[in-house]
């Protein structure tokens, strides 16, 4: 009976993602994704692992991407690139992966084919996957049923890799599923001493990609991911687009209440909790764990209103989230597990589940579809370009540069020159630690131009090889060290689950 069940979660999943098998690929804010695991795979080749610098974004000059952009979304896709699927398809059998995954992650986190439903039809899933093409952002919140459901079962092993994962998924998710998953493990599992050694383990494995971003961050105009536009102070909701509004719409989020894109909570997502909050107090029920996570869905859709302005100038780091909106998704998941506790029916149940795809299910579609979608480099390798760029320079470009004297990879950049005057060369490359430059296999020193940050050396008549490397800085390779020590740790928390 409980594989059937599984299987049906699945198949909820699947019904979420349904427009997604044909060919072709879809419109979305986020356009930049394909690209994205283009750039990833070059870097698998050049054998930059993990990747870091990318060599064709940010207009032609390169950047560090990786990073500080959590690289997981791209990781999978890589793998199913690397079988022999086009970057496009690889994208969409992550992104089915993701939704079937996410429907049975939760099913068995809750076995409950009721909120299974309200979580994977809740109109945020919608946004995310067809809308914003938020899809790194997507895997998050369809990876947080699974490191709830390790967890809770003392699965430590999975919860440490699925804990990982998160982390790796995205970053401003995860620190907000823990403001969620520590007070839940504190008064329902409690097993300190374990979970603290499989948050340690976590962490860890994602060391590689969480030091660098963190402690490199003030080398990039990463500021400006908070000002302008971005400001969380611009995107707050309204109640009536929380719990009233069925608007929707493929824009763009917009000062004031009056926004092209939707935020709703959907209306049985929040109706059904209602209900079985009623029905408990009814039959004189206490159920803790309902509490619980009713207590946080209304914290974290509290925090997307602007009475919450308070605690987002208490903790000014929040401003990194940007769009206060974004908790939407961890407020739906747990609603989703507060619905998990109304006594149904059989018969009631199967007629919610049908009610929640019908109210839900033309939400999850897209806008437009490209039976050939092929955007061209000169648009998409500018997209976010200001997030990461090294700030050595005073200008950002907003032209695409080819160089066809430079061969670039992910990790080097590469010529042969021949020179009949002194010259002063900038190469096609922006500046980050840690670069080296080799002259005829011969380190050589070079400056750095101050208009976007270019390195740039002087040369003498004659014949040359340029070799221009790029190697890890201190932090980076001892955050891939610790990432490797960490694995080790995982025969340990295997003989835990053993026991």
């Amino acid at each position: 009976m409980k594989n059937k069940l599984v299987f049906l979660a699945a198949i909820l999943g699947l019904l979420s993602c349904l427009r997604l098998f044909r060919p072709g690929f879809y419109s979305t804010q986020d356009e930049m994704h394909i690209f994205r695991l283009e750039q990833f795979d070059k870097c698998f080749h050049d054998l930059q692992i993990p990747c870091r610098y990318v060599p064709d974004a940010g207009f032609g000059y390169g950047y560090p991407l990786f990073n500080f952009y959590a690289p997981a979304f791209y990781f999978l896709a890589e793998i199913f690139h690397l079988i022999g699927f086009s970057f496009t398809t690889s994208v969409k059998i992550i992104l089915i992966l993701i939704k079937i995954g996410g429907g049975v992650g939760l099913f068995l986190l809750s076995r409950s084919l009721l909120a299974t439903a309200l979580f994977t039809f809740a109109p945020y899933q919608a946004t995310n996957l067809f809308v914003r093409g938020a899809f790194p952002e997507l895997l998050a919140l369809n990876l947080i049923p699974w490191v709830f459901y390790f967890f809770k079962n003392k699965n430590y092993p999975w919860a440490a890799f699925s804990l990982a994962l998160l982390f790796l998924s995205h970053s401003l998710t995860s620190l907000a599923v823990l403001i969620l998953l520590i007070p839940y493990l504190f008064f329902f599992v409690k097993d300190y001493k374990h979970q603290l050694f499989t948050f340690l383990t976590a962490f860890g494995l994602a060391a590689f990609f969480l030091l660098p971003a963190f402690w490199e961050k003030n080398l990039t105009t990463m500021s400006t991911m908070t000002q302008d536009y971005f400001n969380y102070t611009n995107h707050f909701t309204t109640l009536h687009q929380l719990f009233i509004s069925r608007s929707w719409g493929y824009g763009a989020s917009l000062w004031g209440p009056n926004d092209d894109m939707a935020f709703s909570v959907g209306w049985l997502q929040w109706l059904i909790p209602l209900i079985t909050l009623i029905v408990l107090i009814l039959t004189q029920k206490n159920s803790k764990p309902f509490l619980f996570f009713s207590f946080f869905a209304l914290f974290f859709l509290f925090l997307t209103h602007n009475k919450s302005t308070f605690i987002w100038q208490t903790f000014p780091f929040m401003a990194y989230f940007q769009f206060p909106w974004r908790f939407l998704g961890i407020a739906v998941f747990c609603l989703s597990l507060a619905s998990s506790f109304l006594p149904l029916r059989q018969w009631l149940a199967i007629i919610f589940i049908i009610l929640t795809i019908v109210t839900n299910f033309n939400y999850f579609k897209e806008d437009i579809w490209y039976q050939n979608y092929n955007l061209p480099i000169t648009k998409v390798s500018g997209e976010g370009l200001k997030d990461y760029w090294p700030k050595y320079g005073q200008n950002f470009p907003t032209e695409y540069i080819a160089n066809p004297l430079y061969t670039k990879k992910s990790n080097q950049v590469t010529t042969d020159l021949n020179l009949t005057q002194k010259t002063d060369l900038l190469l096609p490359v922006v500046y980050f630690p840690n670069m080296k430059l080799f002259i005829n296999q011969q380190e050589h020193p070079y400056t750095i131009d101050s208009h976007y940050g270019q390195v740039k050396t002087t040369l003498n008549p004659g014949s040359y090889n340029l070799k221009l490397i790029f190697y890890n800085t201190p932090i980076r390779t001892i955050a891939n060290f610790i990432s490797l020590l960490a694995l080790f740790f995982l025969p340990y928390l295997w003989r835990l689950k053993e026991k």
